[in-house]
């Protein structure tokens, strides 16, 4: 479920938007191994580690000031592991 990386994006952009700051730099650092079913059918490894940080990104955008960078930052897991395609 989205709704905590929506909620945490909303309160990031209030306490922003209310101080008047702009976001200097972003760091995505998600991450989960195993397969398992998110409670709609879909790959919850896929939601935590690549869409989780896709829609964070884009949500925190009008807050990012001028030269904000983005950093989404990875592991050397996926060689240990497939991609359940069936779930």
């Amino acid at each position: 479920d989205f709704g905590s990386v929506r909620a945490f994006a909303d309160q990031q952009l209030r306490e922003l938007q209310g101080s008047g700051r702009k976001l200097d730099v972003l760091v995505n650092n998600a991450g989960v191994m195993g397969v398992a079913a998110a409670a709609d059918g879909s790959d919850r490894t896929m939601r935590i580690n690549h869409l989780g940080p896709f829609l964070l990104t884009q949500l925190l955008q009008p807050a990012m000031g001028r030269g904000c960078r983005v950093v989404n930052v990875s592991s050397r897991m996926h060689l240990q592991g497939s991609l359940a395609w069936s779930l």
